[in-house]
């Protein structure tokens, strides 16, 4: 009987092992075509990975930006909210929510996802200062101006923050204040 255990012991550890040398494997071959451009044929690598090793956020993630970069917004919508509450301590799987609500057109929606990462995270400057880059990359008119409000309740002196606002509204208070943070005109006037 204490053999017999052993052995199932044993073979239990020997198939978890071989199971997550095969999940990496795949996982790198994903990478490795997804690099290539070729995501039609990283997609179903990830899937099998992320299907041999459900408790691996990192596989799960990857399958998420797989099918971001393919388009597939909606799953991404849907798979997001599901992989961040199996991980909850993972808010990549918000951020990559709320990049396929604007992809989707869905701002007030993406809006909402930045507010709940932000109340979840609050005070990370640099995950909003990423996001703030992000926005202004796409030129996304309401996430910079959401975005920056956030900022300044943190920092309420943000260069960024305001030069962004100023971008937006070029004769503006902001304007004002950018100059004279930066030294480039007088103080503000009330």
């Amino acid at each position: 009987m204490k053999k017999s255990i052993l052995i199932l012991i044993s073979l239990l550890i020997i198939f978890t092992g071989c199971t997550t040398t095969n999940s990496q494997r795949l996982s790198q071959e994903a990478l490795r075509f997804f690099d290539e451009g070729n995501v039609e044929a990283a997609i179903p690598l990830f899937e099998e990975a992320l299907a041999a090793q459900k408790k691996n956020p990192e596989y799960r993630y990857n399958l998420l930006y797989a099918y971001y970069t393919n388009g597939k917004f909606n799953r991404v919508i849907e798979e997001s909210e599901e992989a961040f509450a199996l991980f909850p301590f993972h808010l990549e799987f918000l951020t990559l929510k709320a990049k396929a609500q604007i992809e989707e057109e869905q701002i007030a929606s993406a809006i909402e996802t930045y507010t709940r990462i932000i109340a979840l995270n609050p005070g990370d400057t640099a995950f909003l200062y990423r996001l703030l880059e992000e926005a202004e990359a796409a030129d996304l008119t309401e996430e910079i101006r959401f975005l920056s409000d956030a900022i300044l309740r943190i920092e309420p002196q943000s260069i960024a923050a305001f030069r962004a606002l100023s971008k937006l509204e070029s004769d503006s208070y902001y304007t004002r204040i950018l100059s004279y943070l930066t030294k480039e005109g007088p103080p503000p006037s009330q």
